[in-house]
């Protein structure tokens, strides 16, 4: 079965190791998300959604590029902001 690793499920296992195994391979067991937390997972969902939609629904070459683009820079953003929260956790446990 392959299993995806979610942001919201690494930054489980940055807080605390038994719940980010619960969470793969007993989520019944695992602490349920709190109402924001859901939310915020429900909000990413849709902006993803309308990007989806956008993005096929966009027949210019160049505004497809263009957001393709930005959409990489996010992500490098994105997976910097992980990377510095990764760094101060581990600062904070030692």
């Amino acid at each position: 079965m392959k299993r995806n690793l979610s942001k919201s499920k690494f930054l489980s296992g940055l807080q605390c190791e038994k719940r980010f195994w619960l969470e793969i391979n007993d989520p019944e067991k695992a602490a349920p998300m709190s109402e924001a937390t859901e939310r915020i997972l429900e909000q990413g969902t849709e902006v993803g959604i309308l990007a989806r939609e956008q993005m096929i629904n966009t027949e210019d070459d160049a505004e497809k590029r263009e957001m393709i683009a930005d959409l990489r820079a996010y992500c490098r953003m994105d997976t910097l902001a992980m990377v510095e929260i990764h760094k101060h956790l581990l600062e904070k446990l030692n």
